[in-house]
């Protein structure tokens, strides 16, 4: 019984251990924006919590 020949495409990637190691420069574009957000949600809730209103310099001073 003879064997099929290897794929030596599929030999070379397994060999250099292809695939991403890295977010995409997009991917790391998109986690940058959803981090901004909620830093930004989460102070609009600590200031609501406080009560009053405060003036948007007074907000960015903390």
């Amino acid at each position: 019984m003879q064997f099929k020949p290897r794929n030596p495409y599929a030999l070379a990637a397994r060999q250099r251990s292809a695939g991403a190691h890295e977010q995409s420069e997009r991917a790391q574009r998109r986690s940058a924006r959803q981090q901004l957000r909620q830093c930004a949600l989460e102070e609009l809730e600590d200031d609501s919590l406080q009560g009053g209103r405060q003036s948007a310099r007074e907000r960015l001073q903390k």
